[in-house]
């Protein structure tokens, strides 16, 4: 035989012993059918389930197409997860010993009706949980006809002593956070209205302005996230002809249009009131939640939080020239322009006036991600603009990456004379709005031409007088 037909007998003889022992291995790790208690059973294949909750309740469980469904002691939807792994312990329920022949099943803790009770499409079984062997720590087990005693570990039984709770869906809304198309969100003091569109949110009611999409992204974020810690299973009555529970004025209130459920009533959730700690909360099929006495705080109950307040976004390092306007007291006098353009070696060279390096290094951080801290106009009218100082504006600036002026600018603003104890008026140049910049940036800002001059130009050195001999 020569040396290549040799090679192929040896790797051919390899590989039937690699699947042999391959085949051994699974045999071995696979549960003897003998030592399950439902021998070949699925857990795929339980349709219902009926079992006694750890808090004294007796609760169904439904596999429906939609998924499990919790259908006594109350209609409401179930915890998947914890359904799933019910019906996975008892398929997979694997005993230590098996006794064929048994005692009295009192000895055993196993006398009167079965705590479990479950159905597949062609048969149905029952299982009783008995008492813990005097030595070790396994429990015992029993099936329907009790002709056999089943030692099973206990911890192989601990996913199926669940409390009535732990078997709900504690989800108080189930939804898409990238399908909601729509929000109405109200509380005591105001209301506001939103739609999605192909450039982010936007405010429809009671104004239309650009809407902070991060915030309302992590709005919805929180309330698809969010799980109650209790149910309250209280009439309808009591909850539609009373205000015990908060809900018929809540203290906020939020309906979703879900792309695709356009057609139909949309998704709602309440906030009521807060008792022991706690807030009632109304949602996911009329279902009454409790929920932490915290949500209400990081919801948003006024119209500027809903509103985008981004005055500017860019990143320093990228910035090429700046353009500033300074206006002066005397409105007859021409405005003081300066040109600043970062050089090779990055610094600023600024014409005709020289601007502090470490000073426009500071302005341009506090720029680059510069938000409102509140609205104060809408839209100012000539009167109004000249009164805060915007028309003309006090200091107008325009930031590019480019040392081309003529290219689009990262930011374009428009400031006005401060506010005491509220803050600077600014425009954007693409939107009507006036807003309010936080006071503190007119540390780094001059405000006006005087305010350049007196407090942000280099003063030049003293003049010394020549010293005689």
């Amino acid at each position: 035989m020569n040396t290549r037909a040799t090679f192929w007998l040896l790797a051919v003889a390899a590989l039937l012993a690699l699947l042999l022992w391959l085949r051994g291995e699974r045999d071995e790790t696979r549960p003897d059918e003998a030592s399950l208690v439902f021998g070949t059973l699925l857990a795929d294949e339980i349709q219902s389930i009926e079992l006694d909750t750890s808090d004294g309740h007796r609760a169904r469980l439904l596999r429906q197409a939609s998924g499990w469904r919790l259908a006594a002691p109350v209609a409401a939807p179930a915890d998947a997860l914890v359904a799933d792994g019910i019906a996975a312990a008892l398929a997979s329920l694997e005993a230590e010993s098996v006794f064929e022949e048994i005692e009295a099943l009192e000895n055993y803790g196993l006398e009167g009706q079965p705590q479990i009770v479950f159905e597949t499409a062609a048969a149905s079984f029952a299982l009783r949980i008995g008492k813990r062997a005097p030595v070790g720590s396994a429990q015992y087990l029993s099936d329907a006809p009790a002709t056999r005693v089943f030692l099973v570990p206990a911890y192989r039984t601990s996913a199926l002593q669940r409390k009535l709770d732990e078997l709900r869906d504690a989800r108080l809304l189930v939804f898409d956070a990238d399908a909601v198309v729509g929000l109405h969100a109200s509380w005591p003091a105001g209301e506001v209205s939103l739609e999605r569109n192909a450039s982010g949110w936007r405010l429809t009611q009671p104004v239309e302005a650009p809407a902070d999409s991060a915030r309302i992204e992590q709005l919805l974020g929180t309330l698809a996230r969010q799980r109650a810690s209790g149910f309250i299973d209280a009439p309808v009555e009591r909850v539609e002809n009373s205000n015990e529970l908060g809900l018929v004025t809540p203290d906020f209130a939020l309906e979703l249009q879900v792309e695709e459920k356009n057609e139909g009533a949309p998704l709602r959730f309440v906030l009521g009131a807060e008792r022991d700690g706690k807030r009632v909360a109304r949602a996911r099929d009329d279902q009454l939640f409790e929920v932490s006495a915290t949500l209400l705080s990081s919801l948003p109950r006024d119209l500027f939080s809903y509103r985008q307040r981004e005055l500017a976004r860019f990143d320093p390092e990228e910035v090429a020239s700046l353009e500033w306007s300074f206006a002066r007291a005397d409105a007859e006098g021409a405005p003081l322009q300066l040109h600043m353009q970062r050089d090779e070696a990055g610094d600023w060279q600024t014409t005709p006036a020289a601007f502090p390096q470490d000073a426009l290094t500071a302005l341009l951080g506090e720029l680059s991600t510069l938000d409102a801290s509140a609205v104060l106009l809408e839209q100012a009218t000539k009167e109004q603009g000249a009164r805060l100082g915007l028309s003309p504006p006090r200091t107008r600036l325009r930031v590019f990456a480019d040392a081309d002026a003529a290219a689009a600018a990262l930011a374009e603003l428009r400031f006005g004379a401060p506010i005491e104890a509220r803050g600077i008026p600014v425009q954007r140049a693409d939107l009507d709005t006036v807003f309010l910049a936080p006071a503190e940036l007119a540390r780094h800002l001059p405000l006006g031409a005087e305010d350049f001059e007196q407090n942000f130009r280099p003063k030049p050195p003293p003049l010394t007088a020549p010293t005689s001999e």
